[in-house]
């Protein structure tokens, strides 16, 4: 037969389980979080460089493109 003593530490080891798994959790979500900000920030970066260099999906040429200036 249990004790309370022993039922009560038992409920500690399970919420320190608990705990563990949440913080694991939530490192996975921070990672993942930094990784998805490096490729949208590469690829605006990318975006911006190709608009600098002249080479924009428009190109100036007013009979190709419907929407130029």
């Amino acid at each position: 037969m249990e004790t309370g003593c022993q039922i009560k530490a038992d409920r500690g080891k399970i919420v320190t389980i608990i705990n563990r798994i949440g913080k694991e959790k939530k490192m996975g979500t921070v990672v993942v979080c930094v990784i998805v900000t490096a490729l949208v920030g590469a690829a605006v970066y990318s975006m911006y460089r190709s608009k600098k260099s002249g080479k924009g999906s428009c190109g100036g040429d007013c009979g190709k493109c419907s929407r130029c200036h």
